[in-house]
């Protein structure tokens, strides 16, 4: 009920959807740490959203299924133990 005379407009915004490729875990264990290891590099080197970006649904550069080898998120799973 709006008694104050005031109008509502609601905006409908399209935002594309993503899948870009990322490395996955060989266990079923360690999704916490790629996670991690995935946010980190984000807030570190955040992606440009370029025309490609979007053209890709973020398959493109940084993102690959090599864009970190496992040996990364053993150390970090091995410094989060400590």
């Amino acid at each position: 009920n709006n008694n104050n005379n005031s109008t509502t407009t609601n905006t409908i915004i399209k935002i594309p959807g993503m899948s870009p490729l990322i490395p996955v875990q060989s266990n079923t264990t360690d999704c916490g740490v790629y996670m991690l290891e995935i946010v980190e590099r984000l807030v570190r080197d955040p992606i440009q959203v370029t025309p490609t970006f979007l053209a890709t649904k973020g398959r493109s550069q940084p993102f690959s299924e090599t864009w970190f080898e496992e040996t990364v998120t053993d150390q970090k799973r091995l410094d989060i133990q400590r």
